[in-house]
């Protein structure tokens, strides 16, 4: 005599919640080898470059568009 296991019956709105409970019930874990204070280090720099660099593009930028001002300017006096 055969014994048989009872044939369990899933609606398809049962699939689609098991998946979803699957997927978001697990929580990711750091990638290995990384570290936090390195990439708080790496932060700061990028911080500091941008703070400091922003800055000085803006004042060579208005440098050279007042000596190319004065230089038009002179030049257009002189004529």
């Amino acid at each position: 005599m055969k014994v048989g296991k009872p044939v369990r019956v899933m609606a398809p709105g049962m699939t689609v919640t098991r998946a979803f409970y699957s997927e978001f019930n697990r929580v990711p874990g750091a990638p290995t080898g990384q570290r936090f204070s390195t990439d708080l280090v790496d932060v700061l720099c990028t911080a500091v470059y941008v703070v400091v660099s922003v800055p000085a593009y803006v004042l060579a930028s208005m440098a050279l568009a007042a000596a190319v001002y004065l230089r038009l300017a002179g030049a257009l006096l002189l004529k």
